[in-house]
């Protein structure tokens, strides 16, 4: 097993690395077994602008985690593909919002069930109780972090 080579200390930190990785790889293979051109990164994305639409770039960045030169050139790429559009602020022409186009909100849509289908298979054999106590203990993790 891969984590068998770190040392106690390092095993919580390389398993939940592993786990999001291992995910983060089946997420892909199964949009591309479906057909679906996104990578769980668009994916991930497309998520958070419909969730805080007319989100910034700014507001992206912090939300997701990633830095700001990667956020740049994902939502350069979705532009292109026209997943996403900016739209401008009237008070301010530097600032701009980026909304979902209608492609792009299609394929969130039909995304969407895949994933779940993935993070369904991640849970099997996992009881409520148990689910609840790794979700509680990586939301203290995340405290510890802020």
């Amino acid at each position: 097993m891969i984590l068998e080579s770190f040392g106690r200390r390092q095993q919580f930190g390389s398993t939940v690395n592993v786990a999001a990785f291992v995910m983060k790889k089946r997420i892909a293979l199964k949009f591309k077994s479906a057909g679906q051109a996104i990578t769980p990164e668009e994916f991930s994305l497309l998520t958070l602008v419909d969730q805080e639409v007319g989100a910034s770039q700014a507001e992206l960045v912090s939300k997701s985690l990633k830095d700001k030169t990667t956020v740049t050139r994902l939502v350069d790429s979705m532009v292109k593909k026209s997943l996403l559009k900016r739209k401008g602020i009237a008070d301010d022409r530097r600032a701009v919002r980026l909304v979902l186009t209608q492609k792009g909100q299609q394929l969130r849509e039909d995304a969407d069930p895949l994933a779940d289908e993935v993070f369904k298979k991640a849970q099997t054999g996992i009881s409520k109780t148990d689910l609840e106590v790794t979700m509680r203990t990586l939301g203290l993790v995340l405290q510890n972090f802020q």
